[in-house]
């Protein structure tokens, strides 16, 4: 309010009203850190993400009543609210958050989630902003497959036509990745089980499992006589591949064998009796003989 006031008149006034705008905003900044928290190396199961959040108050009224959130299942947030911030200001203590990190985020190579920060104006109304963090989670895809034999007859050695060989085949994940489409083949064993896995049957072999194949391949007198093609052995190979990894691994596995070439010789004789009478005369034969005179 202005006053005007000289000798000749009395004093008068006058005032201006202003209107100042309120701008009331609020910003989020939100980082996130992966740590290995289970010992084991690489990104695994367990492990933990750890959330940071920087709230600023970038408009021009106080806020009160801030609050932090995060919608996605499993994202733990503590701290808060914020009672008010004045315009201006940071907060960077108040909330912290952390998420454990699943088999299924890993299997998918990353995990995002959003947080939303919420105050409240002088007026009782609502300004938020949200921030979103995307954890890159490196996906290791690996198995070893191992091939046994052994004889059926618990023999050390493959020694006739006819012997069994019994095989076992395990693939396991030694990964840190879900693998699908797991394929193995022999083209040696015919009768190929269907894999027993040892955590859940659901066509996935799971980071930690393993899968059993087993079968059998009996000796044919082709495999002795040519001693194994020659080495000595019967041997074949295994292969596993799988939509993750394209590249076959192998492994083989082998029964000695054992030739024995052998025979035997039979002989026999036929006798026949002689008359003893005859055989016992002391006379000459061919005095014996009659002879004719002419």
């Amino acid at each position: 309010m202005a006053v005007v006031d000289t000798d000749q008149t009395d004093p008068q006034q006058d005032d201006v009203t202003s209107t100042v705008a309120q701008n009331p905003s609020i910003a989020l900044v939100k980082t996130g850190t992966l740590n290995d928290d289970d010992g084991t190396t690489g990104v695994s199961e367990g492990d933990t993400i750890t959330y940071a959040f920087d709230v600023t108050n970038d408009g021009n009224v106080t806020l009160y009543d801030v609050t932090l959130t995060d919608a996605i299942p499993g994202v733990t947030i503590l701290g808060g609210p914020i009672s008010s911030l004045a315009p201006g200001a940071v907060d960077s203590t108040t909330f912290t958050g952390s998420y454990t990190v699943r088999q299924s985020d890993i299997d998918a190579g990353s995990f995002t989630n959003t947080a939303t920060v919420t105050g409240i104006t002088p007026n009782q109304t609502e300004v938020s902003d949200t921030d979103d963090h995307e954890q890159d989670l490196s996906q290791n895809p690996e198995y070893t497959i191992t091939k046994t034999a052994s004889l059926a007859d618990n023999g050390q050695t493959a020694n006739e036509a006819g012997d069994v060989i019994n095989y076992t085949i395990v693939v396991e994940n030694t990964g840190n990745q879900s693998l699908t489409g797991v394929d193995v083949t022999d083209n040696f064993i015919s009768n190929l089980s269907v894999p027993t896995e040892s955590i859940t049957t659901d066509n996935i072999l799971q980071v930690g499992e393993t899968w059993t194949y087993t079968g059998s391949y009996q000796v044919t007198r082709e495999d002795i006589d040519s001693n194994g093609n020659g080495d000595g052995l019967i041997e074949n190979v295994a292969s596993v591949v799988s939509t993750q990894i394209q590249q076959p691994q192998t492994d083989d596995a082998s029964i000695e064998i054992d030739q024995a070439p052998d025979y035997t010789v039979t002989k026999t004789a036929n006798v026949t009796e002689v008359d003893a009478a005859a055989t016992s005369s002391t006379t000459p034969l061919w005095l014996k003989t009659p002879v004719t005179r002419a």
